[in-house]
């Protein structure tokens, strides 16, 4: 039974580390570990001066090597961890964490905060113009129900006018009809 539980929460306690690889973790923070774009960052010391590759043997492989911030036991262990990453069959350089953690992450936010601002910017435009159109959208739906409702009263009195019109001719003709009928009872006496 201990062993279990052992188990379980060796899991429980793993299972954060590889939701931040792909949920909330992002490149250029401290506790990120995934793919690195160097571009225009100073070079990294590598663990190891030549790419590692998984690959079947035999199988020669032509793609350009990436750059990976990975756990210590990862990089010794490459072949269990390399789909964690999406790189078995790619040539892998892994950059030391001092440097990562040291050179890369204030490079990465010092070059890529003012893409950032921007993008929030643009982000925050788009909601603020969603918004406005819809606004403007349900007022227009407003003032047609509107509309609407006001057509539909004034018919409804025209209708009621209508009505008592007929009403009135009903009752003329019916007082003319009983004038008519006084009158002949009149006569015939």
């Amino acid at each position: 039974m201990k062993k279990y539980i052992l188990i379980a929460l060796g899991l429980a306690l793993s299972a954060p580390a590889f939701a931040g690889v792909n949920v909330s973790i992002h490149v250029g923070e401290p506790a990120f570990f995934g793919r690195i774009d160097i571009a225009g960052a100073p070079p990294p010391p590598l663990l190891f001066p030549k790419p590692v590759i998984i690959a079947p043997p035999g199988v020669h492989v032509e793609a350009e090597p990436i750059y990976l911030h990975v756990r210590p036991e990862e990089s010794r262990h490459w072949r269990r961890y390399c789909h964690r990453y999406d790189a078995c069959g790619r040539p892998v350089y892994f950059v030391r964490d001092r440097w990562y953690h040291d050179v890369y992450v204030p490079h990465y936010r010092e070059h890529h905060e003012e893409f950032e601002r921007r993008e929030h910017e643009r982000m925050e435009h788009d909601r603020m113009e969603h918004e406005r159109m819809e606004h403007e959208r349900m007022e227009r739906e407003r003032a047609a129900h509107e509309r609407m409702e006001r057509e539909h009263h004034v018919q409804e009195r025209h209708d009621r006018r209508d009505d008592r019109r007929d009403d009135r001719r009903d009752d003329r003709r019916d007082d003319r009809h009983n004038d008519h009928h006084d009158h002949d009872d009149h006569d015939h006496h």
